[in-house]
Parts: structure tokens; sequence; C-alpha cells
């Protein structure tokens, strides 16, 4: 499989994380150069398993193809981390926290999640609507609470 532009942001967005620190909180409008939000994920299990989070970039794609995709590991109850290297002006945000790192978001019987999980934007029932995730990724800090 030949590296396509989503995968090529993942990897420069998980290397400006690496570089920035996982913890580093920067206040509205010092983000580095080329990050479009600053997200601040709270209400997560400290060393309970990896934050993912995954950056949609259009209603075309939502849901299907991430544009960035950061795993973090959380050494507090709050995880602090620029989003960077975004190509759209509106992007949406899903997060878990992967509990037994098995690489999914696991679910009950009835398709409920059964691991702490968020979305940015207005909060609906069942799943996120773009409609309804969307953020303006122009800077701006976000705050996303997990369940």
């Amino acid at each position: 499989m030949t590296p396509s532009k989503p995968l090529i942001r993942q990897f420069l967005a998980t290397l400006t994380l690496a570089a920035l620190g996982t913890g580093a909180a920067h206040a509205q409008g010092s983000l580095p150069a080329g990050c479009g939000l600053q997200l601040e994920i709270k209400r997560v299990a400290a060393g309970q398993g990896p934050v993912m989070v995954a950056v949609y970039e259009s209603e075309a794609l939502f849901m299907k193809e991430a544009g960035v995709a950061v795993a973090a590991q959380a050494k507090g109850e709050t995880l602090s981390l620029p989003l960077c290297n975004l190509s759209g002006e509106e992007v949406a945000v899903m997060i878990y926290q992967d509990l037994d790192r098995n690489g999914k978001l696991n679910t009950n019987f009835m398709g409920i999640p059964s691991e702490p999980y968020g979305a940015s934007g207005e909060p609906s029932f069942g799943p996120p609507s773009w409609a309804k995730a969307k953020v303006r990724a122009d800077g701006r800090s976000i705050s996303i609470t997990l369940n």
C-alpha cells in the first residue's frame, strides 16, 4: 500500500504531538504554526490505555477515513494536545479511550460504547452526525469530556 495524504498527515501529526509533548497546554492564539485546534480531553482514566483521537476533515469522509489520527497516553485526568496539519476549515473530532488496548471501541450487545468516548460539537443522542460534530479549525480551543 502506498502512503496516502491522510497517512502522511497522520504521521506528521504524530511527530508534532511527540515534539510538543502530550501534556503541553497552549493558550488560545499561541498554538504552534500549522495547528488548527487546541484539544482538551477531560475525564480520562489516567494510565488505563491510550486515548485515540480521529479528526475527520469533511462530511464525505466523516466516520470513514480520518485525515489525522493520534494515540496519546494520559498521565492525568485531563489531556491537552494541539491538532496540527488539518486540511479542512471545519473538522469533526471523535475520541475514545482504549482501556483494553485492542485497537477498537468496544460496545455492549446493544451497540452502546463500553469504553470512554466523546465527540466535538453539540452533544447528540446516538452516533453524532457531521452537522452536530463539526467545529471550526481556526486556532480555537475545544474541550471534550469523555462519557
